[in-house]
């Protein structure tokens, strides 16, 4: 196998001017808003982490929890998200683009790379991540296809050793001897190997592979030193796969020996040096290629993470609240933990291996612990490490595991990955998926959306835990560590540092709680560890910079820039280089030039799931009223009095803390922020289950109608396994489906929130024990419904009436309080009785 990363050069890293790295306040939150899934894990991070209310957008028709076409990816999510930056002036600032949940895993690249005349190949893939080619979101935007190369992150730490001589090809005539002699080998004929090797070693001397190949073929005739001798020229040419060199069973007379020996210790020192971790900025240019004067914005990223995945086969609301939790409260703290790489004798730790030595030597010089653990030793078994209670970092190799059988654990602030074809493919039930990590409480994990064959710059180097223990966020570290990371989907919280050294900033004049007004020069207390370097401070205000300062000077600001009321103000310390941590304080200040002022209160700051909040406040009469969630209008109306009250429904906030603001605009034109308030939305009452239905048939009975070419209905009846999207089957061509209606029970094995995301087309109707839920799907083409439920464990009864136009597709994933899973296997039951009620309700 090739070495993964032998086609690098030395490059020399071009820095434009130090500004900062990634913090909350460069952050940007994107919500499906049609999904009270989605709307609530945000309202949990945003609880936990000082984002800026004017950082997120909500987006809406979403079509689909799996893959998205090209021109899907670019319509609903891209370009709404680049709108929204540059009206709210935040394109030079934003670093991060996070997705909460209920946001499609993979984009569909065929299209894409017909039109750029590349013909399906495997090694590229027929599909690309979310959150990677939002990385790319400049190149995606402007129609290139760059990023599927094996080294387009211009921010990945590149190595900087002179890489081998390449061999050259090897002729058909030295392919077709090569192909021989191996068959000689696996035969026992060593001889006659010798003699169809010896000739292509002698033309192609530079070839690592054909040393190594000559090395068996020496090594079974006995001769032990010129054996040895082939596999030193390997090294020479960058062969340094101990793991492999361990293992072959070709090699097994040379292993005792010590010169044998010498060149495994020799492999296994660290020989790889990489560019210095650097602080990332997506106002940066981070390409080696380009002159000056004739760089593009293609050279220019944002780092990108999904929140959770939350289709089939993700992760439940209750595990997705515990790892965020656990991921803010491992900020700065310093986890004494070990990092843990496993070997065993699968490609799939092979491919990293070559860096593991160097990454555990990094570790060990910053005083971090690291150990390889390897299959056969110490009762190991190289899958997952057994009985460590410590893991705070993880580089694995399989397809499977058993987390519990391990007993291990994950520290809070863990990364956890697996190299292997299908751990980020929700759609694929092979292979163990990412998300079983962060079930475990790891802070972050990733892996390949389609299959990605065994490139190392498709999966983080295990120098990502290096560069996490120096201080830098997971998203910075992940990304450092990929070379090409358009296939590859990160989860977790990007924003973790549990290794970046706690500063305290405080304001020590003006007074936070008093008004302020004209130009205030605020003065700034800066306290921390003695080896953290503040390179300068920053002053944001409603999500914008307006501000910066040397340490030890004030930071000024013009009020009157602001309208009058209540603002939120971000107090940033940014770090030196390389690093440039950001350690931030926020508030909310109120404004007061022109005396004007608005309020807004609650009758009662907690309410439950869709009951109505009863607001009220005071602003200059006449004025037009705006409740605002960040940027969303939530809704709107003109006060002819100075006091004014409005009714607010909960549904399109989600459950969890909120925060929201009145927007006053006065006659004359002057708007008005009123103090925040935050209010909090509970789960709503839970509907009890019905009888035990578990010894009833599997699956739900489908009744359908169909008219033939001459106008007569046909009706019939069937039982469906799964409600998956291949349902195409119902729909016959000789006939015209006109009614269906799917009757049964459903089951829920946890009590509380729970939610049907629907995949269909057009008009649905959804009954759950006897409740009617409306909802429309997009008209024209398949997209997402998403219908809340409050419910306790059990058996429910469930009634589907989807528009015969949506049923060929339709998916039903049922998620929240339990692991998501596509509605059926054993979850929905029915009866022939089914039947028999359907006529009743005719």
């Amino acid at each position: 196998m090739r070495h993964p990363l032998q086609t690098l050069g030395l490059w020399l890293l071009l820095l434009s001017t130090a500004t900062a790295g990634t913090g909350p306040e460069t952050t940007l939150l994107v919500v499906n808003a049609e999904s009270p899934l989605s709307l609530t894990v945000a309202n949990h991070w945003m609880a936990s982490r000082p984002i800026p209310q004017n950082h997120v957008v909500w987006l809406s028709d979403i079509p689909t929890l799996d893959t998205l076409t090209m021109a899907q990816f670019r319509e609903r999510i891209l370009e709404p998200i680049q709108r929204f930056m540059e009206s709210e002036g935040l394109d030079e600032e934003i670093d991060t683009i996070v997705y909460s949940a209920d946001f499609p895993f993979a984009v569909a690249l065929r299209q894409e790379l017909k039109k750029h005349g590349i013909k399906n190949d495997p090694y590229i893939g027929s599909a690309a991540s979310l959150t990677g080619l939002t990385y790319f979101m400049n190149q995606v935007l402007d129609g290139e296809i760059g990023y599927v190369t094996t080294l387009a992150n211009g921010y990945f730490r590149r190595p900087v050793y002179p890489p081998p001589k390449a061999p050259s090809a090897l002729t058909k005539k030295a392919k077709e001897r090569k192909k021989r002699a191996r068959k000689a080998l696996n035969e026992g004929d060593f001889a006659e190997a010798y003699e169809l090797l010896k000739e292509v070693v002698e033309n192609h001397a530079a070839d690592a592979q054909v040393r190594v190949s000559m090395a068996r073929i020496l090594a079974q005739l006995g001769r032990r030193e010129a054996a040895l001798q082939q596999l030193e020229a390997a090294y020479r040419l960058g062969w340094d796969n101990s793991l492999k060199l361990r293992n072959d069973k070709w090699l097994a007379p040379l292993r005792k020996t010590e010169g044998f020996q010498a060149l495994i210790r020799k492999m296994e020192r660290p020989r790889v040096r990489f560019e210095p971790p650097q602080g990332f900025r997506a106002q940066r240019h981070w390409s080696r290629t380009f002159a000056p004067g004739q760089r593009g914005d293609r050279d220019r990223y944002r780092l990108s993470a999904m929140l959770a995945y939350t289709g089939q086969r993700g992760n439940a609301l209750p595990e997705i609240a515990r790892y965020l939790d656990r991921s803010r409260r491992s900020d700065g703290s310093h986890p004494r933990g070990t990092v843990y790489l496993m070997e065993n004798h699968d490609i799939r730790t092979e491919t990293r291996q070559p860096w593991f030595d160097e990454t555990c030597d990094l570790l060990r010089k910053i005083g971090h612990r690291c150990e390889i653990l390897t299959r056969g030793r110490d009762g190991e078994d190289g899958i997952i490490p057994k009985k460590r209670r410590d893991i705070i970092g993880l580089v694995a190799g399989t397809r499977t595991f058993n987390w519990k059988k391990s007993g291990s654990r994950l520290l809070p602030g863990a990364f956890a990955d697996a190299f292997t074809s299908y751990a980020g493919d929700f759609d694929n039930a092979s292979q163990t998926k990412l998300t079983e990590f962060l079930r475990q409480g790891a802070s972050g994990s990733s892996g390949a959306v389609v299959e990605p064959y065994s490139f190392a710059e498709k999966f983080p180097l295990p120098l990502l835990h290096y560069y996490y223990a120096l201080g830098y966020s997971l998203a910075e570290s992940w990304y450092m560590a990929v070379a090409s990371p358009y296939q590859n989907i990160l989860v977790g919280d990007p924003l973790t540092q549990p290794f970046l050294e706690p500063v305290e900033l405080s304001i020590r004049n003006p007074a936070i709680d008093q008004p302020w007004k004209g130009t205030v020069a605020l003065s700034v207390k800066v306290a921390g560890s003695t080896e953290t370097r503040i390179d300068h401070l920053e002053l944001w205000i409603d999500g914008r910079p307006v501000a910066r300062a040397a340490p030890g000077s004030t930071l000024e600001w013009d009020t009157t820039t602001v309208a009058d009321g209540h603002h939120q103000l971000h107090l940033v310390a940014v770090e030196a280089l390389p690093r440039e941590g950001r350690h931030v304080r926020h508030h909310w200040i109120r404004v007061d030039n022109d005396g004007l002022s608005a309020t807004l209160t609650a009758d009662q700051d907690t309410a439950p799931y869709a009951t109505p909040f009863f607001l009220n406040g005071t602003a200059p009469a006449g004025s037009r009223i705006s409740i605002r969630q960040g940027r969303r209008e939530l809704l709107s109306f003109t006060t002819d009095t100075f006091v004014w009250e409005t009714i607010l429904p909960t549904s399109p906030l989600g459950m969890g803390k909120v925060t929201l603001q009145a927007v006053a605009v006065t006659p004359e034109g002057k708007e008005i922020f009123s103090n925040p308030l935050t209010l909090t939305v509970t789960r709503a009452h839970l509907e009890r289950a019905g009888a035990n239905v578990d010894r009833h048939q599997k699956g739900l009975t489908a009744l359908l109608v169909y008219s033939d070419d001459h106008g007569r209905l046909h009706h019939e009846k069937r039982v469906l396994s799964a409600l998956d999207g291949r349902l195409g089957d119902l729909l016959k061509k000789n006939m015209k489906l006109e009614r269906i209606a799917l009757i049964g029970w459903f089951q829920v094995k946890r009590s509380g929130f729970h939610q049907l995301a629907i995949h269909t087309q057009g008009a649905i109707e959804v009954l759950v024990d006897g409740r009617s839920h409306h909802k429309t799907a997009p008209e024209d083409h398949y997209g997402m419904v998403y219908l809340p439920l409050f419910l306790e464990k059990g058996w429910h009864r469930l009634e589907i009436r989807p528009h015969p136009q949506g049923v060929e597709r339709l998916k039903v994933v049922l998620s929240g309080e339990s692991i998501p899973t596509v509605l059926g296997h054993g979850r929905i039951r029915t009866t022939a009785a089914a039947a028999d009620h359907r006529r009743q309700r005719k």
